[in-house]
């Protein structure tokens, strides 16, 4: 038997012999007025309108009334006064006037498949609406089921990118813009805690190689690496004061308040030397001097402090500001903080400005200062064995001695001065212990350099020459006499040298 539609639109065909063909014919063209080259007025009418023109069609939604209850999802086409139902098949299109949309069945349901992009243009294939500033999401697994927002709420996006739940934000492009919109621009990084993490990382190969930001702390941090692994601050920027500190070295840090730092024996030159602990002190007492010397110490000072232990030579450097530097051992048992090794004990040039006291030193020499330094030995201190000087003071530089102190080794000679060097030492308690030897002299000033050492006690037995004045040096005792320096040979005076 002969099939009585279409396959595709169900038209039906005129049968062998059929009477009223004309009948059968314009079924199948109303059928074809109706739905090819479809458009409909409107998609979304719950019921039918009241007076519909005639061939105007329309598609219904879902769980209309009226004339159309029962239709759903069908094109609904007025025709000679009346309503015609056609089942639209997976792929139809339909262009739907109201919207400027181009809309598709999907087998079961439609869909958007295209929208104009002006009220009169052509489809480009976006829905219809928005505002400036939306997005279009696709709003479930439905085909076609799209729209427009201005709050998407997705969780990732990536663009020309794959996002993930690390990364929620992927862009891969050559270039990004942020335009102002009208006037000022920002963009805000917010970290939920100070010691968590709000910063930019700058990568080479997905390996980092710099870092701005607020990093562990609310401090402004600028620090680099080469190899992703070993980091270094160059740059903090304190969130109270708004000081800049350079950690890795350039730009000297200005104190505004007095700085203390430590060593210890257990400490580490690797640490900040800020803290009396074996995770926080220096190891060695340089470590601690270059540290200051690297400072701006403006109109504040500098303490070193040493605890107990034996420790190597040291250079004291000369410190940038107007403040002063203090380097300090056991003022009370300095015999528990020793300095020595090949070398002089404490080297002090240039321009210097150092306190120094408690320390015990002996090795080849025990304090030299020279080239215009300015030295003051303000705690008690110590000197055993030199084979060259325990004080030396020359070329224009002055070394003041403001403390008690003992003298348990012998050496090349006590006090030096040459060079326009002077000491000064009045008024002091000098205990010998031990009779010590003076190799040359207790005391020596020559080539134009002075001593003014009045009014000191001393105690205890040595060997050796008392003094020597000479090369226009001048040893001021304020009449101390001829036995007031401790030894067994007189002194001597030659060469315009002067003993008073």
């Amino acid at each position: 038997m002969s099939p009585t539609d279409s396959p595709n639109l169900s038209l039906p065909y005129i049968q062998a012999a059929q009477a009223q063909k004309h009948v059968t014919h314009n079924e199948a063209v109303r059928a074809l007025d109706a739905i090819v080259q479809l458009s409909v007025l409107d998609r979304d009418l719950a019921a039918p309108p009241s007076a519909p023109a005639d061939g105007a069609r329309y598609i219904v939604p879902a769980n209309p009334t009226g004339a159309w209850a029962g239709q759903a999802g069908r094109v609904a086409a007025f025709q000679d006064a009346a309503w015609a139902f056609y089942q639209p098949r997976d792929g139809w299109v339909a262009w739907v006037a109201d919207e400027r949309l181009l809309v598709a069945y999907s087998g079961s349901s439609w869909g958007v498949a295209a929208a104009a992009s002006t009220t009169t243009g052509p489809a480009v294939g976006l829905p219809p609406g928005g505002t400036a500033g939306q997005v279009l999401v696709k709003n479930s697994a439905t085909p076609n089921d799209a729209g427009w927002t201005s709050n998407p709420g997705a969780a990732t996006l990536g663009i020309n990118a794959t996002a993930s739940m690390t990364n929620r934000l992927a862009v891969s492009s050559p270039a990004v813009l942020f335009n102002h919109a009208g006037a000022s621009v920002q963009e805000v990084l917010n970290k939920n805690v100070p010691a968590d993490t709000a910063s930019i990382l700058f990568q080479t190969g997905f390996a980092g190689r710099a870092e701005i930001g607020t990093t562990g702390d609310d401090d402004l941090h600028i620090k680099v690496t080469a190899n992703g692994t070993t980091w270094f601050e160059a740059l903090i920027i304190d969130r109270t004061t708004g000081r800049v500190r350079f950690p890795s070295g350039g730009a000297r840090e200005l104190l505004t308040a007095n700085r203390f730092y430590y060593v210890r024996t257990d400490g580490n030159d690797a640490n900040s030397g800020l803290a009396n602990t074996a995770a926080g002190a220096f190891a060695t007492i340089q470590r601690a001097i270059d540290t200051v010397a690297g400072l701006d110490l403006g109109v504040s000072n500098a303490t070193i402090n040493v605890a107990d232990g034996a420790y190597g030579v040291v250079t004291l450097r000369d410190p940038v500001g107007a403040g002063s530097c203090f380097l300090t051992g056991n003022g009370t048992t300095p015999a528990n903080v020793m300095i020595g090794g090949t070398g002089t004990c404490i080297t002090v040039g240039g321009s210097t400005r150092w306190s120094i006291g408690g320390f015990s030193l002996a090795g080849t020499a025990a304090i030299s200062a020279s080239s215009g330094s300015r030295l003051t030995i303000n705690g008690r201190m110590r000197y055993g064995v030199c084979t060259g000087q325990h004080i030396y003071a020359a070329r224009d530089s002055i070394l003041t001695i403001a403390a008690d102190y003992e003298i348990f080794g012998g050496c090349l000679i006590h006090w030096q001065a040459e060079q326009k060097g002077l000491i000064v030492c009045n008024n002091r308690t000098i205990t010998v212990t031990g009779t010590p030897a003076w190799s040359y002299a207790f005391a020596y000033a020559g080539d134009v350099s002075a001593m003014y050492v009045g009014v000191n006690a001393f105690s205890g037995a040595a060997t050796g020459t008392r003094y020597v004045a000479g090369a226009n040096g001048t040893i001021n005792t304020l009449n101390g006499g001829a036995n007031y320096f401790p030894g067994s040979i007189a002194g001597a005076v030659s060469s315009g040298g002067q003993y008073l």
